[in-house]
């Protein structure tokens, strides 16, 4: 799904990334709390820097000249990538925003998505210090990547249970009460791959340590951070918010509501990554009004609310796997393969099958 009105370039360093122990500074873009030492966050508060925490770091960053006082200036600078190629992703891929959600949730899961796609940027990064260096950096942790997927599966999974019109699903989702209606979404304990391990559950500082120890030493692949149970409420409509949806919900549009929810859920995501501004098109030929994302997380919110505005539908690949958009104009409606390449490789595989029975 690409498209003039979107300006958004993206950089992947070389050498990839890996997760190293640090402290951080205090110092946060992140709207969201601090990080716990189970690798999620808290709702308020700073994080300790006398304690060591991990990070999502590009490989061989550069780190000199970077002193602690500076602000914060661009994600792909800010980490410190010295060697890197530099990419669109929303025309790289038109079904990234699906690929994210669909992430199992380990460290390596996490470590292989940034290798291919790059950090996610933007307000998951925090300032930290690493201990053979004395300026400052910027890190991501797990438990602000676990955040993001985790939010983003779940508009992303109530936007497929109101295109299909599930009514067991919307019932469960949509409660009408005296002068609102919430939306209540709950899902239980979401299983990682049976070689990812059990869920990150830390109750002390010593197995933190030795989590830590793992993740740096690349068996991070034992380890998951997914959160488990998932529970949220959401004011879809009441007197003093979006008053105005009463008079479009409706126990008998249940779809409607739900797509509220989506609504929601998706503004808040693009909440101060999204700008709009003047730039050069191609296509056009001249200056015109852009969308252009600060980050690979408001790049990838911006879009899942371009898909949900087109009623994009997506698709898995039969060969790759991968999801990639059936929309009106991508190509026949039942395509099966995302590219010419994988429709090859499945005809050679199915001729050489052919050939040996």
């Amino acid at each position: 799904m690409t498209d003039s009105i979107i300006n958004f370039e993206w950089q992947v360093p070389d050498d990839g990334f890996e997760w190293v122990r640090a402290q951080a500074t205090g110092n946060r873009i992140s709207r969201g709390g601090y990080v716990l030492p189970s690798g999620f966050r808290s709702n308020e508060g700073r994080p300790d820097p006398e304690n060591d925490y991990i990070f999502l770091l590009p490989k061989n960053a550069r780190w000199e000249g970077m002193d602690i006082t500076i602000p914060y200036l661009g994600p792909a600078a800010a980490l410190g990538i010295s060697k890197s190629f530099s990419y669109r992703p929303l025309e790289k891929n038109s079904a990234l925003f699906r690929e994210f959600v669909d992430l199992p949730g380990s460290f390596s899961d996490i470590r292989e998505f940034a290798d291919k796609w790059g950090s996610l940027g933007s307000d998951v990064s925090w300032q930290i210090v690493l201990p053979k260096y004395e300026s400052a950096r910027w890190g991501e942790p797990p438990g602000r990547w676990s955040d993001e997927f985790v939010e983003m599966r779940m508009a992303v999974e109530i936007w497929d249970i109101a295109r299909r019109n599930d009514q067991n699903a919307l019932k469960n989702l949509i409660v009408f009460e005296d002068d609102c209606v919430l939306l209540r979404y709950k899902t239980g304990d979401r299983s990682p791959q049976e070689n990812v391990g059990n869920y990150l559950d830390i109750e002390s500082r010593d197995e933190l340590e030795q989590l830590m120890e793992q993740v740096v030493q690349g068996m991070e692949q034992h380890v998951c951070v997914t959160t488990g149970n998932i529970f949220a409420e959401l004011f879809l409509s009441e007197k003093y918010h979006h008053p105005e949806r009463m008079s479009v919900i409706s126990k008998d549009d249940l779809p409607t509501a739900a797509l509220f929810a989506v609504e929601d859920l998706i503004n808040e995501g693009l909440k101060g990554r999204v700008s709009a501004q003047m730039g050069w098109s191609n296509d056009e030929g001249r200056q015109v009004t852009q969308l252009v994302p600060d980050s690979l997380i408001g790049a990838m919110w911006l879009q899942f609310s371009m898909a949900v505005s087109r009623d994009i539908d997506f698709e898995h690949c039969l060969e790759c796997q991968s999801w990639f958009e059936i929309a009106p104009g991508s190509g026949r409606p039942d395509k099966s393969y995302c590219s010419d390449a994988c429709r090859m490789r499945a005809y050679r595989k199915r001729k050489k099958a052919k050939n040996n029975g």
